[in-house]
């Protein structure tokens, strides 16, 4: 194919973003493999990256357009933005909501059951709660099971991210609230 066409260093950099954005772990090499690039462009490109992740460490890039001008300034991060995206969803989850739903568990049973389309439908006790989960087209019925909808696998997966420990319910169905009066403690 002869020589690779030379690639502009911002296009260059959204590539080696995508690749990276996997999450893998890459060698350099790899790297430029996998985004098509030259080795000495993907360690440029890198070395881009890391200084410019030096200087952003508990800082933020605020760019304001304004009519005719736009002003970049980098700032302190405040509040939530400072930390990690873990421990935001734990400080979020403490402050607001310390524990899931009786319908987000549902739903998440739902998703950790395959449950996402009519085929897999699965089976959960009948009751107000999962008629109003219906109701809120987060769950379709058919026959006597049900399965998430394209809204509900959405909010199922966004609980599953702030309660991570939803996962090791899998197996048992969660009950109606109503379940909990019965309970003596």
């Amino acid at each position: 194919m002869g020589m690779k066409s030379r690639t502009s260093i911002v296009d260059a950099l959204h590539t080696v973003l995508e690749v990276l954005g996997s999450g893998e772990p890459f060698t350099l090499s790899e790297l430029a493999r996998k985004s098509d690039l030259n080795f000495r462009t993907v360690k440029k490109i890198i070395d881009i990256l890391q200084s410019s992740h030096d200087s952003f460490s508990g800082k933020q890039l605020e760019v304001s357009n304004l009519k005719t001008t736009t002003i970049i300034q980098l700032k302190e991060k405040t509040g939530l933005s400072m930390f990690p995206q873990a421990i935001q969803n734990l400080i979020i989850r403490t402050s607001y909501y310390p524990a899931a739903s009786r319908d987000e568990e549902i739903l998440v049973h739902l998703l950790l059951q395959k449950a996402t389309k009519p085929e897999n439908a699965a089976y959960l006790p009948e009751g107000r709660m999962v008629e109003d989960l219906a109701e809120a087209e987060y769950v379709g019925k058919i026959g006597g099971r049900f399965y998430l909808t394209g809204d509900g696998a959405y909010i199922a997966k966004g609980a599953l991210e702030l309660y991570p420990e939803l996962d090791g319910m899998s197996a048992e169905i969660p009950q109606e609230d109503s379940a909990e009066l019965t309970q003596t403690s």
